[in-house]
């Protein structure tokens, strides 16, 4: 009696296909965030609507630039130290840059100096922030925080063309090239943004080589990354996000979806679904893929389910076979 044989050796295969497809499907259509560009003249519409809303001249704003200024270009100060770079020169505003021998003795408390010296900027930009909105209104606040962002963007791009234009990496173009107009003009921005950003899918290579670029149409996130860390400071007094606009609130939520690598799960798949009543906007089938990413496939599965995307079906489809396949075996289907 051959039969049983036969149907053993049948199931075996047919078990070994389903795996060999499931296998085959993960390998050509893997499991991926959808990025959904935007608007071409998003960022050109926001840029002429905030440029046309003067932020009132008053003699606050001066001191808290000052101290945002100083803790940016202290960070670089403790990055260059550390490699022996030459300093950055003076900022606009007419902050010094404090001049530190090479090995100089750690300063009172330990520290070495630059660290020191980062540790008091960061100090007193929290402290100038407090200041601030003990005197001023939040959303002042956050509209000269806006003004500095789009600063910042333009700095940030004219840094990267420079860099690219004498061959050196951002990094290294902070480090050796200090005293160029571009360097100077981006440090009291934006610190050491640069080694964050390719990580945080804001910045990008030209081509093979030195050369880099803000990723093109994400200006947008990047301003609303700037925001966000302007806003950071002013949180222990009194939170400021419920002064950014409804685009600035967005494109925040798009970075935190798609591009906080090192962000909590649950808080990018919050995001995500922020983002359920923005046009077009994939967020069940983003907020399925962060969990199923994760190794949660049960909990991937409905949002897979309610995604209106072509992709939701195969994705769900997946997650289930991989739910089923990562499931613990109940009594008595435990290995033998």
């Amino acid at each position: 009696m051959r039969r049983p044989f036969v149907l053993v050796a049948f199931g075996l295969l047919a078990g070994g296909l389903v795996s060999a497809s499931w296998w085959y499907v993960h390998r050509v259509a893997p499991v991926e965030l959808l990025h959904v560009a935007l608007a071409p003249d998003a960022f050109a519409r926001y840029t002429a609507n905030i440029q046309a809303q003067p932020v009132p001249d008053i003699a606050a704003n001066q001191p808290l630039l000052e101290a945002f200024f100083g803790l940016n270009r202290a960070e670089v100060e403790a990055a260059n130290s550390q490699q022996g770079a030459k300093p950055v020169g003076r900022q606009p505003g007419g902050l010094p840059t404090p001049e530190r021998a090479e090995g100089a003795s750690p300063e009172p408390g330990g520290l070495p100096a630059s660290e020191s010296g980062l540790a008091l900027r960061a100090t007193a930009w929290e402290s100038a922030v407090e200041l601030y909105l003990n005197e001023n209104t939040p959303d002042l606040f956050v509209a000269l925080g806006r003004k500095q962002g789009l600063l910042f963007v333009d700095a940030l791009g004219k840094l990267l063309a420079f860099c690219g234009s004498t061959n050196l990496t951002p990094e290294r173009c902070l480090a050796e090239r200090g005293d160029a107009p571009a360097v100077q003009a981006y440090v009291p921005l934006g610190g050491l943004f640069v080694q964050m950003a390719p990580r945080g899918g804001l910045m990008e290579r030209v081509e093979d080589g030195a050369a880099w670029r803000i990723v093109p149409g994400r200006e947008p996130l990047l301003l609303a990354v700037f925001l966000d860390h302007w806003g950071r400071a002013a949180r222990r007094s009194q939170p400021v996000e419920g002064f950014f606009t409804a685009d600035e609130v967005a494109w925040l939520n798009r970075w935190k979806a798609e591009f906080q690598l090192e962000g909590a799960v649950e808080k990018r798949v919050a995001a995500a679904l922020e983002l359920s009543t923005e046009p077009g906007y994939p967020a069940e089938l983003n907020a399925g893929v962060l969990l199923y990413s994760a190794g949660r496939y049960a909990e991937a599965l409905p949002h897979f389910r309610r995604a209106k995307e072509a992709e939701g079906a195969l994705y769900a489809r997946l997650a289930e076979s991989a739910a089923d396949t990562a499931a613990p075996a109940g009594p008595g289907q435990g290995a033998h």
